[in-house]
């Protein structure tokens, strides 16, 4: 079995107060979109006169007739319970519409309601926050007071660096969240599960910093060198051949992970061939001392790395592959990032920045050779 090195990292959590915006125009479609999830939600239009509804013990820290959930319950059955609901409407007119708000660009989250607010998941087109314009791609879940679609917050989701490859530019918050009392479960554009108080600051406490809580970057082998010893007829290990993809898509972002991987008839090379139309090919050679790659980027140049992951962390330093393996997940080491070792070639912890946040990775080298990373945020 070859060695891995896992790290990890928790979740970033951002609640915003209250603000003030200027409604800004949108696309019709996405207004029409929003309009008619509105309009379809009985609990919007009959207020009290929604009944009781026969799945409510599935729905727990919820009024009766919310929708919290995808589908409504566990169940999926999606067909809510409620009276007068109108057959009739006109988004243009606002003829049976009870209140509209603009949305980004493109939405492609379902509307949760849940304890007189709503969340649906989009981009960051709408702009509703100052320090993130809407010339800004992120993901974004908006947060909408139920009575007259007044904002209360958002939870913003930086863009993944690898692009489409991850993080389709403008596809924003695609999740659609789960409600339980005053906790709100969704998954980002960056593939996070994050935990979120449904009142944000509005009630006067602060559930956060989140602390100690775990989740994974990358995975990759801590020396490719190593090859040698788990290769069969010459054929590159899976493992070693993820580590590769999660380096390339960084220095060749139209490559990213998206290529095949051959053997050559020459030792210790690999022939790599994209599926972009043409095909394109690119090089690989591997040895303990060095990786070279050839052919990235349109050009023949040569780029070289140090096989050993790990190399210079005892010593206060990041390699080469190390960083691009934080920058495969969105982790940019900044150039005098320092390492510092706890336990001299088992345990490291280094400082970095992360959406202005100082955040401290503690990466550990386990007894089969694995290594995980925690941060914390300071």
């Amino acid at each position: 079995m070859a060695n891995e090195i896992s790290v990890f990292a928790p979740h970033c959590l951002e609640t915003v107060g209250n603000q003030t915006f200027e409604h800004k125009s949108i696309r019709r479609r996405i207004d029409a979109l929003f309009f008619a999830a509105v309009l379809f939600c009985p609990w919007l239009s009959t207020g009290a006169d929604a009944q009781q509804p026969v799945d409510q013990p599935f729905n727990r820290g919820v009024r009766p007739g919310d929708w919290p959930q995808l589908g409504g319950t566990p169940h999926r059955n999606n067909t809510p319970e409620g009276r007068n609901i109108p057959t009739e409407w006109d988004v243009t007119t606002g003829k049976n519409i009870k209140w509209s708000v603009p949305l980004g660009s493109q939405s492609y989250g379902n509307v949760v309601v849940a304890n007189g607010q709503i969340y649906v998941g989009t981009n960051n087109g709408a702009g509703y926050v100052k320090r993130y314009p809407k010339t800004i791609d992120l993901g974004v879940l908006l947060c909408l007071r139920e009575s007259d679609g007044k904002f209360l917050w958002q939870h913003s989701s930086p863009k993944l660096p690898t692009g489409r490859v991850h993080d389709w530019e403008y596809m924003g918050i695609c999740s659609a969240p789960v409600v339980e009392d005053d906790r709100l479960w969704f998954v980002t554009n960056r593939g996070e599960v994050v935990c979120l108080d449904t009142k944000g600051f509005y009630d006067d406490e602060d559930d956060g910093p989140v602390s100690g809580v775990w989740s994974r970057l990358f995975e990759a082998v801590p020396h490719l060198g190593n090859w040698a010893e788990s290769s069969k007829n010459g054929e590159m290990p899976l493992e070693y051949q993820s580590t590769l993809r999660l380096i390339v898509q960084v220095l060749d972002s139209k490559v990213g992970v998206w290529f095949s991987i051959k053997t050559s008839d020459q030792p210790n090379n690999w022939v790599a061939t994209t599926y972009a139309n043409p095909p394109k090919l690119f090089t690989l050679a591997l040895t303990q001392e060095a990786l070279t790659i050839t052919g990235l980027n349109g050009s023949d140049k040569e780029i070289q790395i140090d096989p050993d992951l790990l190399a210079g962390l005892d010593e206060g330093h990041l390699s080469r592959g190390l960083r691009l393996l934080f920058a495969s997940s969105g982790i940019e080491m900044a150039e005098d990032a320092s390492p510092t070792a706890i336990q001299p070639g088992q345990s490291w912890t280094v400082t970095a920045d992360v959406a202005g946040t100082p955040t401290t990775f503690r990466l550990r080298k386990d007894k089969g050779a694995t290594m995980d990373s925690h941060r914390r945020h300071q």
